[in-house]
């Protein structure tokens, strides 16, 4: 089964967040959200799989 690529977005703009996410989303992309950087890495450090 192929992979699904995933991205983390970083983003402290909640709405831009949102946009970006969907429009992610739309194109078949799994991902992660963060609002700064320490949060983006807490979320990387969750991960059980390697992240793209």
């Amino acid at each position: 089964m192929k992979r699904v690529p995933e991205v983390l977005i970083v983003e402290d703009d909640p709405a831009m967040r949102d946009v970006v996410e969907h429009t992610l989303s739309r194109e078949g992309m799994g991902m992660l959200a963060a609002g700064d950087g320490e949060a983006a890495l807490d979320r990387l450090r969750q991960e059980a799989e390697p992240f793209d």
